[in-house]
């Protein structure tokens, strides 16, 4: 199977190339992107790891 990047629901976001399966819930907003909040969703065959929330900070001065 070939790597696959869905993106048809804005709140459901994945990516896909087996064995990895990699989701992010909740969708990404634009504003403020200095800051990201998320929840990710990581699965490799049958073992998932889920964290929430993730939150990703960019300390630029």
């Amino acid at each position: 199977m070939e790597r696959s990047l869905v993106t048809t629901n804005a709140k459901h976001i994945t990516y896909k190339k087996p064995p990895l399966e990699i989701t992010i819930l909740g969708g990404i907003r634009l504003d403020g992107l200095d800051r990201l909040r998320t929840t990710l969703k990581i699965q490799v065959e049958h073992l998932a790891i889920r964290h929430n929330p993730l939150t990703l900070v960019t300390n630029e001065d």
